[in-house]
C-alpha cells in the first residue's frame, strides 16, 4: 500500500509533539483574545445603547416642546449642541420609505415678484397651515398687502388677515432669519471657522455647530418630527447665494431629511435690469446720501440726467451752484444698465440666472419659475421647470400638466406668478391653491374695482419711485434756481412730484426724455437674449425663431411705449415756462 501524500495536514500529524503543542497554545491565546474583545464590545453595548437612546428621547421631548409653543420661547431656552456629521454632505434619499415634510425655498432675487409672494404666503397662513404647512421669512404688514381673500371689504373679520393666525411661526422667524438672511453673515462665518479648524474654536467647541446654526437645526428638527412643512421666503438668500461664503455644505446637511424645492423666479433681463436701477437708487431707509445735495464737476449728464452742466451753463471744470452736502449723483439707467451688460459681475444684485445656475451647482433642487407667463400652451413646460412632478408638478390637483385647465379661472389670461408658485410649485398646497384660484375668478368678476384696490395695496407694500423727480431736482439745484441751503433734496423731490402729478395731472413719462437709440440699445438686447437662451436651456426647452421674436417684439414694446432706458432731460425741462415760474416760487 503506498504511503499517503504528502500534505500539511499529514505533515502535522507526523511532526514531534512540541510542534503541535505551540500550535494549541497559540489557537487558545488566539480564543481568550477573541473573548475579551467579545465582552468589552458586550459591555459597551449595554452601558452606551440606553444612554443614546435616552439623550435622543429627551431632543426629541424638546423638539416637539418647541414646535408646540410649550416652555420658553426660542430665544430664551437652550437648544443644546448639535455635532457635525462630516460625511453627510448632500441630500439622501428616505431611508425607512416614509414620505420626507417638504422646504419650498424662495430666493428672489430681488424685484423679482418677492413682495408679493410673501404678501400672500403672510396672508393665507390659515389656508397653507390647513395643507400642512408653515410660513416663516420676510413678512410684511397686512394692511400694506393686496387683499387675498374673496370678500369685497370686510377684510377686518376674515381670520386669514389676522396676524394672530400666525401663532408660534412669529417667534421662530428670528432663529430662520438668524441662519439664513443678510444678517447671519456672521453665523455664515462662525460655520467657516468651524469648517477649517481654526485653534480657537477647536479649543473651545470642537465640532460643534455654532449657537445661531445650532438653534436653526433644533427648530427644523422640530417642525420634521411634527410632520410640518416649511415655505421660506428671503431674497437677499440669492445675493448671498452667488458668493464663496453661503453655507451650502452645512444646509444640505441640515434639509437632508426634507423634500427641498428651492424657487427661482426669473424675470426677462432687459426688463429686470431698469427695476433693479430704480431699486438701488430711490429713496429709502438707510439712503441717507441721497437726501444730500452733492457738487458737481462735468459737462455731461453726469448721472443725473441729460445734459445738467448745461442747464446752468456750466464749462468743464466748472463747479455748479448747488451746495456740496457729500450726497450721491444718481446715474442714468441707460449709463447703469450698459455698465452691467459690459461687467456681468461687477452687478450689485446677482440675476435670475445666475442665482439658479449657483444653486443647481451646489447641489440644490433649484426650480426657475418664469415671472410673465406667455400666452402660449408651449410655456406651460416652462412653468413647470422641465422636470414635472420632480419641481412641483401639478400635484395639487388644480391643473393639468400641459394645456387643459391651465387657465381655469383668469378669464382666458395667463395666471398671475402669485398662482403659478403655489399651485405649481408648493407641492400638496391644494387648499391654498383652490383658495388662489377662486379669489382671481372673484377678481375677474368685478374687474376694475379689484384691480385698483390690488394697485393701491401694491403701492403701500412696495411702492414704485421715479427717479426723474430727483434728477430734476438736482439739475435746478446746479442751475440755481434751488437753494439747496434752505430745502433739501427730499423736500424738492416731493415739491416736485406733488407739482408735476396733483397740480398738473402728469405722469413721470410726461416730462422731457433723454432716450438711448436703438443702436445704442442693441448690446442690451443681445445680453437679455443670451439670458434667456441660458434659461430655456435650464428648463429643457429649445430656443428658436419663434422665442426669439417674441423676445425681440417684448424689448421693443419696453423701449418704445415703456421708455424703461429714458432719463429725464433736466435742460429741456428747466427752460420751460411752467417750470421756471415753479422754481420761482420755490425760490422764495
Amino acid at each position: 500500500m503506498p504511503p499517503p501524500p504528502l500534505n500539511p495536514t499529514n505533515l502535522r500529524l507526523h511532526s514531534s509533539g512540541g510542534r503541535q503543542h505551540d500550535i494549541r497554545k497559540r489557537r487558545l491565546g488566539a480564543g481568550l483574545l477573541i473573548s475579551r474583545v467579545g465582552w468589552v464590545a458586550i459591555l459597551l453595548y449595554v452601558t452606551t445603547v440606553p444612554r443614546l437612546r435616552l439623550l435622543r428621547t429627551l431632543l426629541a421631548t424638546e423638539s416637539d416642546r418647541i414646535v408646540s409653543g410649550r416652555g420658553r420661547g426660542h430665544g430664551d431656552g437652550d437648544f443644546g449642541a448639535h455635532a457635525v456629521d462630516k460625511t453627510a454632505f448632500g441630500v439622501v434619499p428616505d431611508r425607512d420609505g416614509t414620505r420626507r415634510p417638504r422646504f419650498v425655498l424662495h430666493v428672489g432675487p430681488l424685484k423679482t415678484g418677492s413682495t408679493s409672494l410673501q404678501c400672500a404666503f403672510s396672508t393665507l397662513r390659515t389656508e397653507l397651515g390647513a395643507d400642512g404647512y408653515v410660513f416663516m421669512g420676510t413678512t410684511h404688514d397686512l394692511d400694506k398687502c393686496p387683499p387675498q381673500d374673496d370678500d369685497d371689504e370686510d377684510d377686518d373679520n376674515d381670520d386669514t388677515r389676522q396676524s394672530s393666525s400666525r401663532g408660534d411661526s412669529a417667534v421662530h422667524e428670528r432663529t430662520f432669519y438668524g441662519a439664513l438672511s443678510l444678517a447671519a453673515k456672521g453665523c455664515h462665518g462662525q460655520l467657516k471657522e468651524m469648517e477649517i479648524g481654526t485653534k480657537q474654536h477647536r479649543r473651545q467647541q470642537p465640532d460643534v455647530y455654532p449657537p445661531c446654526w445650532s438653534k436653526f437645526l433644533t427648530l427644523l428638527d422640530a417642525y420634521r418630527r411634527n410632520g410640518t412643512s416649511i415655505i421660506y421666503s428671503e431674497e437677499n438668500i440669492s445675493t448671498m447665494a452667488v458668493g464663496s461664503g453661503f453655507p451650502y455644505r452645512h444646509l444640505l446637511i441640515a434639509l437632508q431629511d426634507w423634500d427641498v424645492h428651492v424657487v427661482v423666479v426669473h424675470r426677462h433681463l432687459f426688463d429686470w435690469l431698469p427695476s433693479a436701477h430704480n431699486e438701488e437708487y430711490k429713496p429709502g431707509p438707510g439712503k441717507v446720501r441721497l437726501g444730500r445735495w452733492f457738487r458737481m464737476q462735468s459737462t455731461g449728464n453726469n448721472g443725473i440726467g441729460g445734459g445738467v452742466a448745461s442747464a446752468f451753463g456750466g464749462k468743464k471744470g466748472k463747479l455748479g451752484k448747488c451746495v456740496d452736502q457729500g450726497g450721491r449723483a444718481v446715474p442714468t439707467v441707460y449709463d447703469l444698465i450698459s455698465r452691467n451688460v459690459h461687467h456681468p459681475t461687477r452687478k450689485k444684485w446677482p440675476d435670475a440666472m445666475q442665482v439658479a445656475m449657483a444653486m443647481r451647482r451646489e447641489g440644490m433642487n433649484a426650480i426657475l419659475v418664469p415671472m410673465e407667463e406667455d400666452d402660449d400652451d408651449e410655456e406651460e413646460d416652462r412653468d413647470r421647470g422641465g422636470d414635472g412632478d420632480a419641481n412641483g408638478g401639478h400635484e395639487n390637483g388644480e391643473l393639468e400638466p400641459r394645456g387643459g385647465n391651465r387657465n381655469e379661472g383668469m378669464g382666458g389670461k395667463a395666471r398671475d406668478l402669485v398662482t403659478r408658485v403655489v399651485c405649481n410649485h408648493v407641492p400638496g398646497a391644494s387648499g391654498t391653491c383652490r383658495k388662489l384660484l377662486m379669489i382671481r375668478r372673484r377678481r375677474e368678476e368685478n374687474k376694475e374695482k379689484k384691480e385698483e384696490m390690488v394697485a393701491a395695496a401694491q403701492k403701500r407694500s412696495n411702492p414704485s419711485v421715479s427717479l426723474h423727480y430727483d434728477a430734476l431736482a438736482v439739475g435746478a439745484c446746479h442751475a440755481g434756481l434751488i437753494n439747496g441751503t434752505a430745502i433739501s433734496r427730499g423736500e424738492a423731490r416731493g415739491a416736485i412730484r406733488d407739482h408735476h402729478e396733483i397740480t398738473s395731472g402728469g405722469r413721470p413719462n410726461d416730462l422731457p426724455l433723454s432716450c438711448p437709440t436703438e443702436d445704442e440699445l442693441r448690446p442690451v438686447l443681445e445680453a437679455s437674449m443670451d439670458d434667456e437662451r441660458e434659461a430655456f436651456e435650464f428648463w429643457g426647452r429649445t430656443w428658436g425663431v419663434t422665442e426669439e421674436g417674441r423676445h425681440r417684439e417684448k424689448f421693443r414694446r419696453a423701449m418704445l411705449e415703456g421708455k424703461k432706458f429714458c432719463s429725464v432731460d433736466s435742460a429741456r425741462a428747466l427752460e420751460e415756462e411752467s417750470w421756471i415760474s415753479f422754481f420761482a416760487v420755490m425760490k422764495k
